[in-house]
């Protein structure tokens, strides 16, 4: 989550400073993979057994963001919530809705959100949703459930490669008249969802 809020508070120098960002690099050599030890806290994208680590699946979440940037109208940019809002060629409309504050201490809290889109062809919808939190597309939360192995010898491999494949956690279809879909979510803290909409 502190990945995307970053790349969203840059997006904002960008916009407001004239200050383009055409790279985002992530650097580390702790090699954990190759010491096959799990989740040592060392800055690196993939852990023991070559689990990617849930930063890796951020990373792949902003993958999925289209090429042109959609204006996004609220809070004011680096708070708790944050939308990041693109859309592709085919006019199809990608949005990562993040909730995180680095001074959270109580993680079992969540928070309702609304977004409101508009400027959309009239017609029928598909919505597709990838959440990365404590239940979803999260190798250190499965690690953890799994006991905290030490190595990849005592860990249930597959179960970890399962979770660290980006997978659908909610589909839906609607259809507008006016070019405006709302959507309403429960956000957990230090959480995030991806969101695809793609006119049918």
């Amino acid at each position: 989550m502190f990945l995307v809020k970053l790349v969203d508070c840059l997006y904002a120098i960008e916009d407001n400073y004239d200050f383009p960002t055409s790279m985002l690099l992530y650097w580390g050599g702790a090699w954990e993979a190759e010491k096959d030890k799990f989740f040592m806290g060392n800055r690196v994208l993939h852990t023991a057994g070559n689990i990617p680590k849930p930063i890796q699946t951020g990373y792949e979440m902003l993958a999925h963001l289209g090429e042109v940037r959609i204006d996004v109208s609220g809070p004011r940019i680096g708070r708790r919530y944050g939308v990041v809002a693109t859309k592709s060629s085919n006019e199809e409309v990608q949005l990562i809705v993040y909730n995180y504050n680095e001074t959270d201490d109580d993680l079992t809290l969540s928070d309702d959100v609304e977004i409101e889109i508009s400027g959309l062809a009239t017609g029928n919808y598909s919505i597709e949703e990838y959440s990365l939190d404590r239940e979803n597309n999260n190798t250190y939360r499965e690690w953890q459930k799994q006991g905290s192995p030490l190595t990849s010898k005592e860990a249930d491999l597959k179960s970890l490669q399962n979770a660290a494949d980006l997978s659908v956690t909610k589909s839906s279809r609607v259809k507008t008249e006016d070019g405006e879909i709302g959507l309403k979510m429960n956000l957990p803290r230090h959480s995030m969802k991806l969101i695809k909409i793609e006119i049918n």
